[in-house]
């Protein structure tokens, strides 16, 4: 409470002050109070941000954060829901808060009875290089985003009806056949060779396709 006290004191005395802002919204995310961090985030102007990295790291990941939290407040699968998702999405600029959105944001479209586009976005995201990102189990311990993927990709599938599966694999086909077109193209040749080794890895994980 002290030092919810000295950053609230701190703001009050210069509310243009980036830092004080950001130190206010912190505090005021471990309270819960995610919808008053999430003003405050926004409150902070790009030009008050810009030329520091340190400054604007801690702004997106302190906006992820308060929107993700906004998003689990409202109801499951709600429209209101996938704004505060939309606005985490918006925000993050790491490649584990891009994974936090989309594992949330599938997550969403599960809870609305959407599945297949929670496919997709599963799908996408594992042709995407985010799926090398380490995640933590604890312990210090850490695996492959592919892993996750490939796991929350299954479960999905199981509540899919067969005929939206079939369509899914064949998008995925396309998509395929998309990636090796362009292989022959030498200003997207090394994108598609990095999508595709990917789609390999994940393949190892577990999930070959829809």
């Amino acid at each position: 409470e002290r030092t919810y006290a000295r950053a609230a004191a701190r703001h009050q005395a210069r509310p243009e002050d980036a830092d004080a802002s950001l130190r206010l919204a912190s505090a005021e995310l471990i309270r819960g109070q995610a919808g008053r961090a999430w003003e405050l985030a926004m409150s902070i102007t790009s030009a008050a941000s810009r030329g520091d990295a340190h400054r604007e790291a801690k702004l997106a990941g302190l906006k992820v954060n308060a929107a993700l939290q906004l998003s689990l407040a409202s109801p499951p699968g709600s429209a209101e829901s996938l704004a505060r998702l939309e606005n985490a999405r918006a925000a993050a600029v790491t490649d584990a808060d891009r994974l936090r959105c989309a594992f949330a944001m599938a997550d969403h479209f599960v809870a609305a009875s959407q599945p297949e586009r929670a496919y997709e976005i599963l799908w996408t995201l594992g042709a995407g290089g985010e799926s090398s990102t380490p995640l933590p189990l604890g312990d210090g311990v850490n695996i492959a985003a592919r892993l996750e993927i490939a796991r929350r990709l299954t479960q999905v599938a199981e509540v899919m009806p067969r005929a939206t599966k079939a369509k899914l694999g064949q998008d995925a086909e396309a998509w395929l056949r998309d990636i090796l077109a362009r292989l022959a193209q030498p200003d997207a040749a090394r994108t598609a060779i990095k999508q595709l080794a990917s789609l390999g890895q994940l393949d190892r994980a577990g999930v070959i396709g829809p």
